[in-house]
């Protein structure tokens, strides 16, 4: 799939494309660089608009009909939703797209659902420059080349850079920095929220360690809690859900996962549950 540099948001999509994947897996781009599923037709509205990371946009191994932005708009028989979400976005890219909706669709729009996965207030402005997508088809070899340096940027440095003795007193104050970062990404969010003309529901998408290390991760849910409760003092965000509470009981949430955040068909499908029940308070 091909991805386009954008001033505003930082990149997307490029619009109109149509990629068949293996096992008849379809990933399709309308004319306006938003994901729909490919029979799917153009609607004089719309009446969700999603929109969050690779999570909400489902990967390129999930078919368009079989993510839950499609699933969701399915159950509550609404036709013309768009998935605006984008592989690699941040909080702040999230933000500048939901106040800017109306340049990107001259179409009215009747919702936003903002999915957040926990992390996506680590990131910065993400660029297209620097990030492992492609604005053209390579050649092959040179594609590789750019791949694998990529990786070894991504992984290998910081995993040797990680062995080096790092005294206690520089690792608090890291993490310090990282969490106000992370809390000034959320005030940020909350200002782009704020400038939206359209209503918005705003969605936690729980990563799997939540399920498998509750207790490691009890600091990261306290914090993501709080945020929610100043979210909701924003006039535009008009339902706040944090999706883990509408899953259903199971002693096996890994097979909603196909790793710590991205979703299996099967976590498609409850997902889209999930955000039934916040939609209908239920």
């Amino acid at each position: 799939m091909l991805y386009e540099e954008d001033h505003l948001v930082g990149f997307r999509p490029r619009p109109n494309q149509m990629i068949s994947r293996k096992q008849n897996t379809m990933v399709t781009i309308n004319h306006e660089g938003f994901r729909v599923s490919r029979e799917q037709e153009i609607t004089d509205d719309i009446p969700i608009v999603f929109v969050g990371d690779s999570v909400t946009f489902g990967g390129t191994s999930i078919d368009d009909r079989k993510i839950f932005s499609h699933i969701l708009c399915q159950q509550l028989k609404l036709k013309g939703c768009i998935n605006g979400a984008v592989n690699g976005w941040g909080t702040p890219n999230m933000g500048r797209l939901i106040s800017n909706l109306s340049l990107y669709t001259k179409r009215p729009i009747k919702q936003v659902i903002l999915v957040i996965l926990p992390g996506d207030d680590e990131r910065n402005l993400a660029q297209l420059k620097g990030s492992p997508f492609w604005s053209n088809y390579p050649l092959l070899k040179s594609g590789l080349i750019e791949l694998t340096a990529f990786l070894i940027k991504l992984h290998l440095i910081p995993a040797l850079e990680s062995k080096n003795n790092v005294n206690n007193l520089t690792v608090s104050s890291m993490e310090s920095r990282r969490w106000a970062s992370r809390q000034q990404h959320w005030d940020e969010l909350r200002i782009q929220l704020d400038k939206s003309s359209v209503p918005i529901m705003l969605a936690i998408s729980p990563p799997l360690n939540w399920f498998t290390e509750p207790e490691a991760k009890q600091r990261e849910k306290l914090f993501t809690n709080l945020q929610l409760d100043k979210t909701k003092k924003v006039p535009k965000v008009e339902k706040i859900c944090n999706i883990i509470d509408k899953l259903p009981k199971t002693s096996n949430p890994g097979l909603w996962f196909i790793d710590n955040a991205h979703l299996s068909i099967d976590g498609h499908k409850a997902w889209a549950r999930a955000l039934a029940s916040c939609i209908n308070n239920v």
